[in-house]
């Protein structure tokens, strides 16, 4: 009984986390074709720069260093762009990664409609990760 009210509990702290959602999104957008192919489901497949935006713990496992780039056009002139790299070391492995979230400038506008200037909102990540077995 104890068991099952725990496994109740747990489920719904997971549920509320998730209900509400984020207000950085874009976080949550990942890197490299291969893994997106896969519905952002490899999380257990990422050992070379992929892992540092699916599974950070997965890069100690890589055997060589990587470099990846992915370029994405969104919708409505939004774009995403990822860079990231890993190194093996001794013990472990490093992984280094910048993300942008962009889109065209927007026209702002005044109560009359008389333009009054444009504006874009860029969002900048950085990751900076170790990893070891």
């Amino acid at each position: 009984m104890k068991a099952l009210s725990l496994i109740l509990v747990l489920t719904a702290f997971a549920v509320q986390a998730e209900a509400g959602g984020t207000a950085a999104s874009f976080l949550r957008l990942g890197s490299g074709a291969r893994l997106a192919g896969l519905g952002d489901a490899g999380a257990a497949l990422a050992e070379n720069a992929d892992a540092i935006a699916y599974n950070p713990a997965g890069l100690a496992f890589a055997r060589n260093s990587s470099a990846g780039l992915t370029r994405a056009e969104l919708v409505d002139g939004v774009n995403y762009s990822f860079l990231g790299y890993s190194r093996q070391l001794k013990r472990g492995a490093l992984g280094l990664g910048v993300g942008y979230l962009g889109q065209t400038s927007i026209e702002g506008r005044g109560a009359n409609r008389e333009l009054t200037g444009r504006f874009g909102l860029p969002m900048w990540r950085s990751t900076w990760l170790m990893a070891g077995p």
